[in-house]
């Protein structure tokens, strides 16, 4: 149960840390690069924007079931019940 806790923590703080250096490269580097370059309203930086999207909403639904998985396993140990009954 300890390594599975671990585990959950582990993919919960690692999907957090995702989502965050997302928002942060898009704001400090990506924003000024393209900004400089000229291309804001550019193709690639539609599917740039795309594709961060859609990395932030894999990582959101991560970090969403992660955290239910981890809520499960808090009740388990509180109840001493088994994690699949809890």
């Amino acid at each position: 149960m300890i390594t599975l806790s671990a585990v959950i923590r582990f993919l919960h703080l690692a999907a957090s840390a995702l989502l965050l250096g997302s928002i942060a490269f898009r704001l400090i580097i990506a924003g000024p690069a393209l900004r400089k370059a000229g291309a804001e309203n550019s193709a690639e930086r539609a599917d740039f924007e795309q594709n961060r999207i859609r990395l932030a909403q894999w990582a959101l639904l991560a970090i969403f079931c992660t955290g239910l998985l981890a809520f499960g396993l808090q009740i388990a140990a509180i109840t001493g019940a088994s994690f699949d009954r809890a």
